[in-house]
C-alpha cells in the first residue's frame, strides 16, 4: 500500500478515535491543525484542507 495513503488512514483512525472525548479545545486545535484555508466564491465555499505528515499527535496523543 502506498505510505501516504497509510498515512491518511493512520491519522483518520487517531482522530476517529479520540474525537468524541475532545473538549472544546482540543477540537479547535484540530481544525487549526487541518484547514488550510476557506475560499469563498460568489455563493460557493470551499474548505482546503492538508493532512500532517508523521503521526499527527498534535491532536490525537
Amino acid at each position: 500500500m502506498n505510505q501516504g495513503l497509510e498515512q491518511v488512514e493512520a491519522f483518520c483512525a487517531r482522530v476517529t478515535q479520540r474525537l468524541e472525548s475532545m473538549n472544546f479545545d482540543e477540537r479547535q486545535q484540530l481544525l487549526k491543525l487541518v484547514f488550510d484555508k476557506i475560499v469563498i466564491d460568489q455563493a460557493v465555499g470551499r474548505v482546503e484542507t492538508i493532512i500532517p505528515k508523521g503521526h499527527g499527535d498534535e491532536c490525537c496523543s
